[in-house]
């Protein structure tokens, strides 16, 4: 009898161990499934995060080529009117220039005070570029600079006199600390600078040379 109500007795016992187990095996089923949910729904939120974040960026990519496109279109507006700027420019000294086409500057006649410009120039055509030819003025003044004696500007009523009087120049007031120039708006005048070292290497070695305006011609080319 005490035989048998032992071994029932280890039998009860297996049995609640059997049954703590399948509890505690439940319970980490239990855990188990819902770490895996979480698990899922993580990877769910990621999925849907990169998604969004692709939509983003291809949003932005197409804000970034739409302004690209603008800043190009701008530039070239620009690029435009910066051509006609400078065409109106070039024309605007192409003006200027034949507006001065028939003066010349004198530059190193001795200055007094109140004296008639007009009949100074009169004076040093007669006896410097020694030229009796009645040459006729518009208009004559000195430029308003401050060192003296200041540079006189002369306005030839006449441009075949104005071309007299210069080419005299070349013959008799070489040598001297005078000198007679022709007239250009200051950029085409700075133009003309660049290209008077040039004109001189091409006049060393034999070249017929000729500056016209803001052109340097060597030759018959440009």
């Amino acid at each position: 009898m005490d035989t048998r109500r032992k071994s029932m007795d280890k039998i009860e016992s297996s049995i609640s161990q059997l049954c703590n187990r399948i509890d505690s095996l439940e319970t980490d089923v239990t855990i188990l499934k819902t770490t895996t949910k979480s698990i899922e729904e993580a990877a769910v939120f990621r999925d849907k995060e990169h998604e969004e974040v692709k939509k983003a960026v291809k949003s932005l990519t197409k804000d970034v080529n739409v302004i690209k496109q603008q800043l190009s279109e701008v530039k070239g507006r620009r690029a435009g009117q910066s051509e006609e700027v400078r065409e109106l420019k070039e024309q605007l000294l192409d003006v200027q220039s034949r507006s001065m086409r028939d003066n010349l500057i004198f530059t190193g006649i001795e200055e007094k005070p109140e004296e008639d410009c007009e009949e100074v120039l009169h004076e040093f055509i007669r006896t410097k570029l020694r030229c009796e030819r009645g040459v006729k003025f518009e208009r004559v003044q000195h430029f308003p600079n401050r060192t003296r004696p200041r540079p006189i500007v002369a306005k030839f009523t006449e441009f075949k006199d104005r071309e007299i009087i210069r080419q005299s120049a070349y013959k008799h007031l070489k040598g001297t600390s005078c000198y007679i120039n022709e007239q250009f708006p200051k950029e085409i005048e700075d133009r003309r600078k660049q290209l008077y070292p040039v004109r001189r290497e091409a006049a060393r070695s034999g070249d017929k040379v000729r500056l016209v305006v803001d052109k340097l011609y060597i030759g018959d080319k440009p």
